[in-house]
Order: C-alpha cells, then sequence, then structure tokens
C-alpha cells in the first residue's frame, strides 16, 4: 500500500498551506509596480531643477571637471567651468554624466586637494555611470 508524500497513514495532510504566502506576495508586487513610477518620476525632477541652477543642461560628449580647494568645477558645453557646492555634487555629477554621450568623466585635480576629496569625486562619478575616468595633469 503506497501512501502520498503529502498524507499521512491516518489521513491527515502533513504539508504547510501555502497559499496565505502566496496572497502577501501577490499584494506586494502589485504595491510596488502602483508606487514605483511616482518615486521615480520626483527623483528626474530635483535633478532637472540642479542642473538648470548650475546652468548645466546642455549635453555634451564627455564630462570634465576641475577639482580645487574650494569646490568643484565642470565644465558646460561652451568649456566654462561652473562652481558646483559640496551638497549638490552628486545630483550634478550624476544628471551631466546621464545627459553625456560618451559617460567618459575627466578629472583635473589641483595640487593640494587631499588623496580622500579626490577618490570621493571619483567614487561618485563611478556611482553616477561614468564608463571612463580619467585623471587630467
Amino acid at each position: 500500500m503506497a501512501t502520498d508524500v503529502g498524507e499521512r497513514r491516518d489521513g491527515g495532510v502533513n504539508s504547510i498551506n501555502i497559499t496565505p504566502l502566496v496572497d502577501v506576495c501577490l499584494v506586494l508586487v502589485l504595491i510596488f509596480m502602483i508606487t514605483m513610477p511616482f518615486s521615480i518620476l520626483r527623483g528626474i525632477d530635483v535633478r532637472r531643477e540642479t542642473l538648470k541652477k548650475y546652468g548645466l543642461t546642455t549635453p555634451t560628449e564627455n564630462v570634465t571637471a576641475h577639482l580645487t580647494l574650494a569646490n568643484l568645477r565642470i565644465e558646460d558645453a561652451q568649456g566654462v567651468e561652473k562652481p558646483i557646492l559640496d551638497a549638490d555634487a552628486e545630483t550634478v555629477l550624476v544628471g551631466v554624466l546621464n545627459a553625456s554621450k560618451g559617460r567618459r568623466f575627466f578629472l583635473r585635480v589641483d595640487y593640494e586637494v587631499t588623496h580622500g576629496r579626490t577618490v570621493w569625486i571619483m567614487d561618485l562619478a563611478k556611482r553616477g555611470g561614468a564608463a571612463d575616468i580619467s585623471l587630467m595633469e
């Protein structure tokens, strides 16, 4: 006399009911699907406003930046360096790199700038989507 895997000999079921688990997972998927577009749209508006604040809305082929003791300066499409506050550095770098065609990041660093600050900017560029990072003299 053969028995099924989920049944005991006395006729009772010896398995876990997974129906409530599946229901909860489906509800969570629906919640994430509904709320995700709202979070993406809000982030794009913030980046555009920050780029407009610094005058960096025109896309360029490559992103060229100059790191000084005082601040980070990013070149616009005309080659003019625009000073960027440290608080906005990540947002501006992500926006400019996403708008650039080549996604290459060229960084010129003054001699007085510390190593940690240089690595911080390079890390922001890499997290922002830079394909190549080059240090210039």
